[in-house]
């Protein structure tokens, strides 16, 4: 939905702070009183845009081939994606409002289940492919992904690493999770 993404470049540009109606507008072409004519206030248009990110704009992975989710996953991390890179920096934005918010640390800590759940969806199905250790605690495995995933993220923003060695640090850490293979017999 554009307004919705307009709202991820304004407060991933300006804070949350910065979030302005006018502005959404201008982004979207559509005038003040449409765009309030869907979100009465800012922060409707503020939760709603937190929701639809965390929600939908990654694909339910259930609905995947088997064994094609790690890549779908795995390509959320690249910002070389000018509309993933806007989401992004919205989120890093509102992890600075989140300490005084707690209706956006909520959404927030919400979002974040999210990701575990479609990390930990990933790794059963990629379990149930023999392609991640039978010992692995997958939620555990979740948690560490979503971190290192976080990880990656910043790198791109911060320091202008590149999407393809960033999001290939993730998947070495996927790849951590493999099977050994089995030793050569003498």
């Amino acid at each position: 939905m554009p307004i919705l993404t307009a709202a991820f470049s304004c407060v991933g540009r300006k804070g949350v702070s910065g979030l302005s109606v006018r502005e959404v507008a201008r982004l979207t072409g559509l005038s003040t009183g449409s765009v309030t004519h869907h979100f009465p206030t800012r922060r409707d248009l503020l939760h709603s845009a937190i929701d639809f990110g965390f929600e939908r704009l990654v694909p339910e992975l259930g609905a995947l081939e088997p064994g094609t989710g790690l890549g779908v996953l795995l390509e959320h991390y690249d910002l070389s994606d000018a509309a993933r890179r806007s989401w992004w920096r919205f989120v890093f934005a509102l992890m600075f409002e989140a300490e005084s918010s707690p209706d956006i640390a909520t959404r927030l800590e919400q979002g974040c289940q999210v990701g575990m759940d479609r990390w930990r969806t990933v790794l059963e199905q990629e379990r149930e492919l023999g392609r991640v250790r039978e010992d692995v605690d997958v939620g555990e495995a979740a948690r560490t992904l979503v971190a290192v995933g976080n990880g990656v993220i910043l790198a791109q923003l911060i320091m202008s690493a590149d999407a393809g060695s960033a999001v290939a640090d993730l998947a070495g850490a996927v790849h951590s999770l493999r099977p050994h293979p089995e030793p050569a017999a003498r």
